[in-house]
């Protein structure tokens, strides 16, 4: 007695997964351009303080993406990404702006 192979429908063969990498590489184009844009645009408009306020807040985002990666595909909480934040904060306070000056002994 011989086995029957099971042949796949022809409905799956002619299914053909969507490349995403198209629609990546325009949606990081388009977010380039916006992130190189914005800065110069708020700036002209004398909105200079906005800056580094998109920048905290771009900061946070990436925070949080990473968080939402991490917990949506494993369902596990990294703990990781909050060290990690935690030491920026710590850097962030430590390290004097580049446009304070500085005080001498005179």
């Amino acid at each position: 007695m011989t086995a029957v192979k099971a042949q796949p429908s022809p409905n799956l063969r002619s299914r053909h997964r969507k490349s995403i990498w198209p629609e990546a590489i325009a949606i990081s184009i388009i977010a380039l351009v916006l992130i190189s844009i914005v800065p110069v645009v708020l700036n002209g408009m004398g909105q200079g303080v906005r800056i580094n306020q998109l920048g905290r807040f771009l900061a946070l985002a990436i925070a949080a993406l990473g968080i939402d990666l991490i917990w949506g595909y494993t369902g596990m909480l990294s703990l990781g990404h909050g060290r990690v934040f935690c030491l920026g904060g710590i850097c962030f306070c430590h390290v004097p702006p580049a446009s304070t000056p500085r005080r001498t002994n005179s």
